[in-house]
């Protein structure tokens, strides 16, 4: 990088400000290694619970084929159920997602 006076800078300002821009440097990248990490992990745990999820909607769009073809181990209790189940593994889902990017953006404002 090159800065150079094109006004009436001094000496000493100019090189302030070449500190400055390679503390922020240093900023910068703790910043993008934070979020880099805190993608990581919440890549993980929405790998996880998107799996978790997919079973539980299959299971669940199982159990309504069954209540169609008139399966009498099939009520109404049960899908409300297995909805119920599904809705709060998402619930779960959008948590980790909401607490992993409050985390990071805490991290990030510390930083600064």
């Amino acid at each position: 990088m090159t800065i150079t006076s094109s006004s009436s800078l001094s000496d000493k300002d100019i090189e302030k400000m070449f500190s400055d821009t390679k503390e922020f440097t240093k900023t910068d990248k703790a910043y993008c290694a934070d979020t880099k990490k805190a993608m990581n992990k919440l890549k993980d745990q929405i790998d996880a619970t998107e799996k978790e999820v997919s079973k539980l909607i299959i299971k669940l769009c199982k159990l309504a084929q069954k209540g169609q073809a008139a399966d009498s181990s099939v009520d109404a209790k049960k899908i409300h159920e297995k909805i119920s189940e599904t809705q709060q593994a998402l619930l779960g889902l959008s948590r980790r997602y909401i607490a992993c990017l409050s985390n990071n953006f805490h991290v990030n404002q510390a930083a600064t």
